[in-house]
């Protein structure tokens, strides 16, 4: 009869064995299957803003050859008063220009200007404020925002001078870029080639 007992309680602590590891081997695929914790949703940095590639808007170079502007060669007497006419060739539909002129000031003195041949030009033109040191300031704009054209070795201003140096001597006068820059411009507002000429005054 002991051993009746013995094995009853044998058999009852086997089957709770068994109900523990059933027990385990059912929660442990519970909680691999439950689920991993979401990530928090990241915002992207915003984007730069985009730089536009349209080329700016800027004054385009003519295809043209551009005009002269040439001071007269002359002959003149020692003590007068010479007027130097200043000449264009291929002056077509211009509408501005800028430049300076320089010459000998220890031969010719500055007088005035003159003969003007071109709309809104005047002695209001010409920038005498360096003239005792042989130079000239020229801006002439059409204010009607109009291109001009002069017929070739037309005069379109003289400058005067008083000729200080002696017989024999010879005096340059010429359109240069010092102290003002040389530029001319259309009508269509294109850049154009502005080619600066010399004059050589001769005294007898």
């Amino acid at each position: 009869m002991k051993n009746c007992w013995i094995f009853i309680f044998v058999l009852f602590i086997a089957s709770c064995a068994n109900e523990t590891n059933s027990t385990a081997q059912t929660q442990a695929p519970q909680q691999a299957q439950s689920p991993a914790p979401v990530a928090a949703k990241q915002t992207p940095p915003p984007s730069e803003p985009k730089v536009s590639t349209r080329p700016v808007n800027k004054r385009e170079e003519s295809t043209a050859t551009g005009f002269s502007i040439i001071p007269t060669t002359t002959t003149v007497k020692a003590g007068s008063e010479a007027c130097i006419p200043v000449k264009v060739k291929d002056f077509t539909d211009i509408m501005t220009m800028q430049y300076s002129m320089n010459w000998d000031a220890d031969k010719l003195s500055f007088s005035k200007a003159q003969g003007f041949n071109l709309p809104y030009l005047s002695k209001q033109n010409f920038g005498t404020h360096l003239a005792k040191s042989g130079t000239l300031t020229f801006l002439w704009l059409n204010n009607a925002l109009k291109g001009n054209t002069v017929t070739n070795d037309s005069a379109i201003y003289e400058v005067c001078f008083q000729v200080t140096g002696k017989a024999g001597q010879t005096a340059s006068f010429s359109i240069t870029d010092k102290p003002t820059v040389i530029e001319a411009m259309n009508a269509n507002e294109q850049l154009v080639q502005l080619k600066a000429g010399v004059g050589t005054i001769t005294i007898e």
